[in-house]
């Protein structure tokens, strides 16, 4: 009995210190969370889900999950340098030429959500209505739609 508390007391220090991340000051002045509905179309198939992003001081964090509940990917966003940094990218995303559109697609869609400063490019067509955005890769054709995600008929906000 004495041997398994103490096995139990070292996995649970374990995993706390594993998963338990201390509080930085740039995680401690987060925005609010934004949800969104996403779908992303490709000439052959299609992803859709919810786009879940958060904005601190520095970067906006951010992650696609499809509609069965599957992280499509994750990202961070530095504001400063305008680069984007895929982590956590599922199976079917993880090559690299894959990852790099999605980095520079990505990259446009968060700035145009975050009304942030852009150089506009040529290669995309960008609709932006006061709720719905919709950004074209032209080159690539893919197509990206992101629209508020709404509960129980009202703009989440939270």
């Amino acid at each position: 009995m004495k041997n398994f508390l103490l096995f139990l007391s070292l996995c649970i220090g374990a995993i706390q210190f594993t998963f338990g991340q201390e509080p930085t000051a740039d995680s401690l002045n987060t925005g609010p969370t934004r949800k969104y509905k996403f779908e992303l179309t490709t000439s052959k198939a299609a992803i859709s889900g919810i786009l879940i992003t958060q904005e601190t001081q520095n970067e906006i964090v951010g992650s696609m999950i499809n509609d069965f509940g599957l992280s499509a990917l994750e990202f961070k966003f530095n504001k400063k340098t305008g680069k984007i940094k895929l982590l956590n990218v599922a199976q079917f995303l993880n090559k690299w030429y894959i990852k790099l559109v999605l980095k520079k697609d990505i990259a446009v869609c968060i700035r145009r959500l975050y009304n942030l400063e852009s150089k506009e490019s040529k290669n995309y067509i960008i609709l932006d209505d006061s709720q719905d955005l919709t950004v074209v890769n032209k080159k690539r054709n893919l197509k990206y739609q992101f629209s508020p995600l709404q509960i129980q008929g009202k703009e989440d906000e939270t």
